[in-house]
């Protein structure tokens, strides 16, 4: 019960980039792959903004680092 709320949460947190995709500040640290965030606290979400698509790459726990290789 708690875990689909949370997604639920994830997933409208994700809605405003149908009509503004470059909303999310990018991630210094990936900046030359042009990979952005939205922060939900606490999680982070990675995305990229190509061609008129969204990759979401990565959802993670912000406590959690990020592993720049697996971008």
């Amino acid at each position: 019960m708690v875990a689909s709320r949370v997604v639920s949460r994830l997933a409208l947190a994700t809605e405003r980039l149908k009509d503004f995709p470059l909303s999310g500040p990018v991630i210094e640290e990936l900046r030359g792959k042009g990979v952005r965030e939205i922060v939900m606290f606490p999680y982070r979400i990675a995305y990229a903004a190509n061609e008129g698509r969204i990759d979401i790459l990565k959802v993670w726990h912000g406590k959690q680092l990020i592993s720049l290789e697996e971008f």
